[in-house]
């Protein structure tokens, strides 16, 4: 089994959020693919591990952090949960693990992430985020298996084929 760890930067954007009491926060996101290959494809499964950290000037309890991950296109049903967050004083930080959630058919999926007292997706969030509301958080597209294996093949008879074709150029040109 081969695990992909992607880092994901986020970058801070101004907060959307509802502030009721200044709170904010900034998250980063690392994303862990456990796949039998070298792409993610339809039935692997997807890991996040995200770090919430406390910028606002109070502490940050009794709140939930909501996830919802989704394919982009109709078919199987996405995935939710709900996590607490830790009681988090100005400046510190914790780690949250999602996941896994299970890449079920080919195609994309999203990732959309929100920080409330109920950590519904449904009810507004309640503490500013360095994220966008309705954008999601991060995306992944699993291929269907049978490309997820033959990409790998076909990506290296392609490098043989120009390293010949260069090998063949040069071979000429130093005859000529």
């Amino acid at each position: 089994m081969t695990i992909m760890t992607t880092m994901i930067l986020l970058v801070c954007v101004p907060a959307f959020a509802q502030e009721e009491s200044g709170q904010a926060a900034e998250l980063s996101l690392e994303r862990q693919v456990q796949s039998q290959g070298l792409f993610p494809a339809a039935g692997d499964y997807v890991r996040y591990d995200v770090t919430i950290r406390n910028t606002g000037p109070s502490a940050i309890e009794g709140r939930s952090l909501w996830v919802d991950f989704v394919p982009m296109r109709g078919g199987h049903e996405g995935s939710s949960a709900k996590f607490e967050v830790p009681l988090l004083a100005p400046g510190a930080s914790a780690q949250l693990h999602l996941g896994p959630f299970k890449l079920h058919d080919a195609g994309e999926y999203a990732l959309y992430v929100g920080i409330n007292r109920g950590g519904d997706a449904t009810s507004p969030d309640d503490l500013a985020l360095n994220t966008q509301p309705d954008v999601p958080l991060d995306s992944v597209t699993a291929l269907d298996p049978i490309t997820a294996m033959a990409l790998p093949a076909g990506m290296g008879i392609a490098a043989a084929g120009v390293a010949l074709l260069a090998w063949l150029f040069y071979a000429r040109k130093r005859r000529g």
